[in-house]
């Protein structure tokens, strides 16, 4: 669809006629019955400049609407499907990707709980093993106080008894977890990166922590302005809502005949 507008073929008439209507409505200060009056006829006039500027220009931006709007149409008509799959390609590979990391973190957890195990366990053995040699000796020394004792030789047996055991230091023995063996997924020309957004699970929830001076919560509340000015229109000075007013604005209309 070709469209040729000469866009530079302003009238210059209404150009003029409109840089001097707006010198006067921009000085125009309405302070009394004359001025009021005064500005009542400027507006017609400029009522009916503006009903002549937009029969000049609205037929030329229809007829570039019309044209942006065919050339948008036909190019999502082609790019939209294929936008739509690459999207969907790259967050399926997205999710596979994050499954990956789900699954490395939870492998690194279980070694740690292994190792951790295994440490423990190993611990228990070596604290056995130094009990038992303790018991060993001391169960040795008994021994031979009784056999001193037995032969005569009480001070000799005293000694023995009085003597403390003294064994090995059992270390723990070394335990490994082979570490976790999950590459992160990587391909030519392919980078990922993390992406967060906020999901809401619970207005009043929200509102509360809000009404309860959490800036943060009070920062993720919008006001709805079309529902707040429905309400207005519909209640005017009976609207009853907490932290909002009804606000009567006067607009003014003209009449061009």
């Amino acid at each position: 669809m070709a469209v040729n507008v000469a866009v530079d073929e302003t009238p210059r008439e209404l150009v003029a006629q409109g840089d001097r209507l707006s010198v006067e409505m921009n000085a125009l200060m309405v302070v009394d019955d004359e001025s009021f009056q005064r500005a009542a006829r400027v507006r017609v006039l400029a009522a009916r400049w503006l009903k002549d500027a937009h029969a000049f220009f609205d037929p030329m931006s229809a007829a570039i609407w019309a044209a942006f709007k065919l050339s948008k149409e036909r190019a999502n008509s082609v790019i939209e499907p294929r936008e739509t799959a690459y999207k969907a390609l790259g967050d399926r590979m997205g999710a596979w990707e994050q499954e990956q990391e789900r699954l490395r973190a939870e492998a690194e957890a279980e070694a740690r709980r292994e190792q951790e195990r295994l440490e423990m366990q190993a611990r228990a053995e070596a604290e056995a093993e130094q009990r038992r040699l303790v018991k060993e000796a001391e169960d040795a020394a008994i021994a031979a106080a009784v056999a001193a004792a037995e032969a005569g030789d009480k001070a000799a047996a005293a000694r023995i008894i009085e003597t403390p055991v003294v064994v090995p230091t059992v270390v723990p023995r070394a335990v490994f977890v082979p570490p976790v063996q999950i590459i992160a997924p990587a391909a030519a020309g392919h980078r990922s990166h993390p992406t967060w957004s906020a999901e809401l699970t619970s207005l009043p929830d929200l509102v509360r922590a809000a009404a309860g001076g959490n800036n943060a919560a009070l920062s993720c509340l919008v006001f709805d302005q079309v529902r707040a000015n429905g309400l207005a229109r519909a209640l005017k000075n009976n609207l009853k809502v907490p932290g909002v007013k009804a606000v009567e604005k006067r607009t003014a209309t003209t009449r061009t005949t």
